[in-house]
């Protein structure tokens, strides 16, 4: 560099690359030296340090996904590694870590450095599975990125795996009795013991098979007009709700009984006795025969039902009283045998005595009171009282069932009405 006279200042022009690579900023520096004539001295600053600020985005690296599955029965799983740009090369390291899989028994535990070549924007970390025996459930580990080289973390820069178990617990199986008319539910799901529709008193069996060395919540839940007594087997006590530890095969009992007061307003407070339907029956004293109360059916809609209940075991011969305030030849007053009509009334009816027999064996015994899809006539309403139920042998046979029934079911003809003798 050489200044003329009268020139105090010049410059030094140094070319700067602009090239594509993200390499942080970089510096060089310009020195001075050899001063002529031979009296002319270096100043304060005879080198400075040139700056060149890149202006390149840094390729970021990450997982291609924050997490993946596996099944256990799959040797090894593939994990992608991506990088935002393919310029130069670059590194960056990678280790995995216990979740609630192991290292060893659940998987093999992997670490080291991905070095990515000019070009290369993906490269993959392999971690093999064990495939064990156990029934162990679903587990997880994570592997995850550090320490970039010519790059800049991005996101997800840890990824989760999950190890899908294939083996199948052992199983233990639960089985739930139900004596009257009551449910049985389970947590975990399985046990849905409830009374068919409609319900049968008949006991109920219900089994589903549990992990074992698991528990079982049972939830005991009394239907409408009964009450839930007690458990007995592996569950016990009074409490509705009962934990069974699965460490074997298991039963339980859940015992449900009738609420006496719809048997008290018919004198049969010994019976069982359900009240179902789109509404239910109950006792009342305005409208009776004996023992200053009866049942009377709730208040229904068009096209609806509700129904009273019970079982007996014959032979035997029934007797009960009936009343109806409908609009005739439309709704009905019936009685339900084993599920099917037998006999039906309808108007004005007052009340009538009928005498049924039974013959051997559990049945059911229904009155069921229900409407048609208009019209309401009267006191809409059915009414039961006096019903007696005698166990024995020595009656007549059943005789042709009432005209009045209006069912297209076929009358069973060993239930029937006792006809009075000529």
């Amino acid at each position: 560099m050489s200044f003329g006279a009268g020139v105090s200042s010049a410059n030094i022009t140094v070319p700067i690359t602009n090239d594509t690579a993200f390499e942080g900023n970089e510096t060089f520096t310009v020195a001075l030296g050899f001063p002529s004539p031979v009296d002319m001295l270096l100043g304060a600053i005879a080198t400075t340090t040139v700056t060149i600020v890149d202006n390149d985005v840094p390729a970021t690296v990450a997982f291609g996904a924050a997490s993946y599955s596996v099944s256990e029965g799959t040797a090894s799983i593939v994990i992608p590694v991506i990088r935002s740009s393919t310029t130069g090369t670059a590194s960056v390291a990678f280790a995995t870590a216990n979740g609630t899989a192991t290292a060893g028994s659940d998987y093999t535990a992997r670490s080291g450095t991905l070095a990515f070549a000019a070009g290369i924007g993906s490269m993959n970390i392999s971690v093999p599975i064990t495939n064990d025996t156990a029934a162990d459930g679903n587990e997880t580990f994570t592997v995850s990125l550090s320490a970039p080289v010519s790059l800049v973390l991005g996101s997800p820069i840890m990824t989760t795996v999950s190890i899908i178990d294939n083996d199948v617990p052992a199983q233990s199986r639960l089985s739930v009795y139900r004596y009257g008319l009551g449910g049985v539910t389970s947590t975990p799901a399985g046990i849905d013991c409830n009374p068919p529709r409609p319900a049968s008193f008949l006991p109920t069996l219900c089994n589903v098979s549990f992990p074992s060395g698991g528990s079982v919540n049972l939830q005991a839940t009394p239907m409408p007009g009964w009450a839930f007594v007690a458990w007995s087997g592996a569950c016990t006590g009074t409490n509705p709700v009962c934990t069974v530890s699965m460490t074997s095969a298991k039963s339980a009992v859940a015992i449900f009984r009738t609420d006496s007061a719809l048997g008290s307003a018919v004198e049969s407070p010994s019976l069982p006795w359900v009240t179902d339907g789109n509404n239910v029956w109950a006792a009342q004293s305005g409208t009776w025969v004996v023992g200053g109360s009866a049942l009377q059916s709730g208040v229904i809609d068009h096209s609806q039902a509700t129904s009273v209940r019970t079982t007996v075991t014959g032979p035997g011969l029934l007797t009960f009283r009936w009343r109806v305030s409908s609009e005739a030849n439309f709704d009905f007053l019936l009685l339900i045998f084993d599920g099917w009509e037998q006999a039906g009334i309808s108007g004005d009816s007052g009340w009538q005595q009928q005498t049924w027999f039974v013959p051997e064996g559990p049945h059911e015994l229904g009155w069921t009171y229900r409407k048609d899809s208009s019209v309401v006539r009267l006191s809409d309403a059915g009414w039961l009282d006096e019903v007696i139920f005698t166990p024995g042998t020595g009656f007549s046979s059943a005789g042709k069932a009432l005209s009045a029934t209006r069912s297209s079911a076929p009358t069973r003809q060993t239930f029937g009405p006792v006809l009075p003798k000529p």
